[in-house]
């Protein structure tokens, strides 16, 4: 999971809506920002852009930039491009905006002439267009699509949809499935969520939902146990299609950009793609609720939410003052029948030993040891990851991963 989120990007228009009278008297700036001006300005001017990018699960957030574009090229904001293994799978645009002031050229949001499956893009204001430009003769393949209130730079106007679903070719592409570029008229149902829990290996809280139907995309939104106010970690695309029939996207037709490169990453499994799932990296120790929503059209809505469901992170995992800082030897790790552990445990001193699994939950409770080595018997445990757990009778605690395979 990628999240980009709260960047700045300021460039010095040189483009064709600016004049240049400046220049003359500035050139020096102008080169020591990466330009290399001519009268004569061409396609060589890279300095266009706000974010190229390629990728699975992002979700770009409350962006800013301006600026970009000159009369070499136009002026992208967020875009992902036609290149070998660049496609767009399970992605979300909200809240970007291209600034007023410098606002350079007309540009994009959106995927450019790549595979696309689940896209979700909303509340972003730039001049140019939003949506999935999948129209080029290519053998395209895009479905799961939702742009819903994307606006001009006045915040106002509708922005440019960037192809839409009305304009794809289709004697190259079937039309895409699920392509929503309004708001729905029915209601969304609440989700309801199916698991929410900390993996300790990973250091993630792992949730996932049921799918319904009539939703622009879903959000995901998190607060501490006995707090107020909820917290967006992230937003979903939609999942409306399921692809039933077509469980593996072999993409075989090439999709080659300007550089000869195809764009094909492939065989993929399409439901992999875009699952009704998030993992949040981002907590802490303590107790958390989560809650997923259904977004209908507004960012602030919160009639379709699921109930709240808590999870505990695993405060061992954490590094904080009060660890116990010995280090923990497992041998032989991965486990089979027996290891013997050794720790650095002081003289006089004793500590419990337990075996946790992967969400905190008590496996094998091994007692109190008061040697420095002794063993461990995992004989009647399933295989799998787990973590030890010695806290000494200060009540400070270390911790090992081991792997049982018996």
């Amino acid at each position: 999971w990628v999240v980009v989120k709260g960047n700045v990007n300021y460039r010095h228009h040189l483009g064709s809506s600016v004049a240049y009278p400046y220049i003359s008297t500035d050139q020096l700036h102008y080169v020591m920002d990466g330009w290399t001006y001519s009268n004569a300005e061409s396609a060589s001017d890279l300095m266009a852009r706000f974010i190229d990018f390629g990728g699975h699960n992002v979700w770009f957030d409350d962006n800013r930039w301006c600026g970009t574009g000159s009369k070499g090229n136009d002026g992208e904001g967020i875009l992902i491009q036609r290149n070998n293994g660049m496609e767009c799978y399970s992605v979300a645009m909200t809240n970007n905006k291209q600034a007023d002031a410098n606002n350079g050229e007309n540009g994009y949001i959106s995927p450019y002439d790549v595979y696309v499956v689940g896209l979700f893009q909303a509340w972003n204001s730039i001049k140019g267009s939003v949506g999935a430009n999948v129209c080029d003769a290519k053998a395209n393949y895009a479905e799961d699509i939702s742009n819903i209130e994307n606006y001009a730079l006045d915040g106002v106007t509708p922005s440019a949809i960037a192809c839409g679903v009305s304009k794809v070719n289709t004697t190259v592409m079937n039309a895409p499935q699920d392509w929503q570029s309004a708001c729905p008229t029915i209601d969304p149902t609440a989700p309801i969520i199916n698991s929410v829990l900390y993996n300790a290996a990973t250091g993630a809280v792992e949730i996932a939902w049921s799918d319904v139907n009539n939703e622009s995309a879903y959000r995901v939104d998190r607060k501490k146990s006995g707090a107020s106010d909820w917290y967006t970690v992230a937003y979903r695309p939609r999942n409306e299609t399921k692809t039933s029939t077509s469980p593996t996207l072999t993409l075989p037709t090439a999709n080659y950009g300007t550089a000869g490169l195809d764009s094909r990453s492939f065989p993929l499994t399409i439901q992999n793609l875009n699952k009704t799932e998030w993992f949040d990296y981002s907590t802490v120790a303590g107790t958390y609720e989560y809650r997923v929503v259904a977004v209908k059209c507004s960012a602030s809505d919160n009639s379709f939410a699921s109930s709240p469901q808590s999870v505990n992170t695993v405060t061992a995992l954490i590094p904080s003052k009060s660890m116990w800082v010995s280090t923990v030897s497992v041998q032989p790790n991965p486990v089979k029948g027996s290891a013997k552990v050794t720790i650095n445990l002081a003289q006089n001193e004793n500590a419990k030993v337990v075996l946790v699994d992967l969400n905190g939950k008590l496996v094998v409770d091994f007692g109190r040891v008061v040697n420095s080595t002794f063993n461990i018997n995992t004989v009647n445990i399933s295989n799998g990851m787990y973590i030890l757990k010695i806290s000494d009778s200060k009540g400070r605690n270390s911790t090992a991963k081991i792997v049982v395979e018996n």
